[in-house]
């Protein structure tokens, strides 16, 4: 952050599966732009960038998301 200026980068995965089975899942990298105003902070931009995530990542992933369904 650099006053009233911040930039945020992270990752985040969405889960979703098709009543067929098929997996529509994507990791996403971003970087969003945000300013803080008189009316509060206010999201200027934001970019995404879908990747594969290495081996590691993913079955971190598929762990978590078996413990959130309770399997």
């Amino acid at each position: 952050m650099n006053g009233p200026i911040a930039q945020l980068d992270g990752d985040y995965v969405t889960h979703s599966v098709t009543n067929d089975g098929e997996d529509l899942s994507e990791h996403t990298r971003f970087t969003a732009t945000w300013v803080d105003g008189s009316d509060g902070w206010r999201c200027l931009n934001q970019q995404g960038t879908s990747y594969e995530p290495d081996d590691h990542t993913r079955d971190e992933v598929a762990a978590l998301l078996r413990d959130q369904q309770g399997r």
